[in-house]
């Protein structure tokens, strides 16, 4: 009902396939195109579309895009979009965070309306690829902005505050003070953060304490 927010993702930067979110109520989740003539070059997936924009990651040795979808975490071929994993993780409302890769074979996924958040591990089964949960929990619950993650600690928006979760765990060092539903981006060792009220502040990535630096 809103429309299409997640960004395309150019596999290469030299390349000519582009990958775009597009599914509807029975997909395909996403579809891939030749980016200077626009022909179709494969869809995969029948799940909705979320509002999350897919990445590229290596995981379990397997290079791979990572989608956040509607109902569900989907891994794909980057060249022919096969899926090579799926978790269930059904929504009633969008998800809008970026799922984000961790280590060599982890992803960190979170979402508002109750979802909250998971670490997911990929790895090699059977001749091909498998995931689990590691942990689940509400301790961090991103609505329109994503988390960035720094020596094993995620900085992101938790139901509006600014919050700091160790990823390994799961559990939350710290929660700041209420920026609304605004933006955050890694700078080095701070945390730019755009809030809904219209101050931007700098706030240290330092899972110790939760310490604004600069606002205005």
């Amino acid at each position: 009902m809103y429309g299409k927010s997640a960004s395309p993702l150019i596999l290469e930067a030299d390349g000519r396939e582009m990958v775009v979110v597009t599914g509807g109520k029975k997909g395909p989740t996403l579809q891939a195109y030749d980016r200077l003539t626009g022909e179709p070059v494969w869809h995969a997936g029948d799940d909705q579309a979320s509002y999350a924009s897919p990445v590229v990651a290596t995981l379990a040795g397997q290079r791979q895009i990572v989608s956040l979808n509607h109902n569900t975490v989907t891994g794909h071929d980057p060249g022919t979009g096969a899926i090579l994993w799926t978790w269930k993780w059904p929504a009633r409302m969008p998800k809008s965070a970026v799922p984000q890769p961790f280590g060599d074979n982890q992803v960190f996924v979170s979402a508002s309306y109750g979802m909250g958040t998971a670490l997911l591990e990929v790895k090699s089964e059977g001749g091909g690829l498998a995931v689990n949960k590691l942990w689940k929990n509400l301790q961090m619950k991103t609505k329109f902005s994503s988390v960035c993650i720094k020596d094993g600690f995620a900085y992101g928006l938790d139901a509006g505050k600014l919050a700091c979760l160790d990823v390994a765990t799961g559990k939350r060092k710290w929660r700041g003070t209420n920026s609304g539903y605004g933006q955050n981006l890694l700078i080095g060792d701070l945390l730019l953060v755009q809030s809904e009220r219209g101050y931007v502040a700098l706030v240290k990535a330092d899972p110790e304490k939760f310490e604004e630096v600069a606002r205005l």
